[in-house]
């Protein structure tokens, strides 16, 4: 028997007044940053190589009225002058132009950029998987 499509609509994700989905606190992120510097880029490595998948899911929280997730987005770049940009279809979809919302941020002293922001819990998104191509579906990311 084939499930029945429900009648839910879909929870608008949180954004700030410029349009970008509002930021939120990364537990790993900031764990990572409090260590000294000269510790931080094997702890990278070890935080990266014990992750199941990315965008990593952290905390819960009700935002503006809706049931969130924070979602960091994680990339690794060696080029600390670069930009390193996340596209998420939908949620930064307005910053074709003005892309700074878009930009990720670099954990000082490794190669780990990371952006976090607040989405709706009951977000289904789906991404490449690099592994063999195939295509992964993360419930809160």
């Amino acid at each position: 028997m084939t499930a029945q499509p429900t009648d839910r609509t879909a929870q608008p994700t949180p954004v700030g007044a410029d349009g970008a989905p509002l930021p939120a606190p990364s537990a790993m992120v900031a764990s990572l940053a409090r260590l000294p510097q000269e510790r931080r880029a094997d702890a990278v490595a070890a935080a990266l190589a014990a992750l199941a998948s990315t965008p990593v899911v952290e905390g819960e929280a009700e935002v503006d009225g809706v049931a969130c997730v924070a979602v960091t987005f994680l990339a690794v770049h060696a080029d600390p002058s670069a930009q390193v940009l996340v596209h998420v279809n939908s949620l930064t979809d307005r910053h074709r132009t003005h892309i700074a919302p878009a930009v990720m941020e670099r954990l000082e002293g490794t190669d780990l950029w990371h952006r976090t922001w607040w989405v709706p819990s009951d977000l289904v998104a789906s991404l490449p998987d690099r592994r063999g191509g195939a295509v992964r579906r993360r419930r809160g990311a």
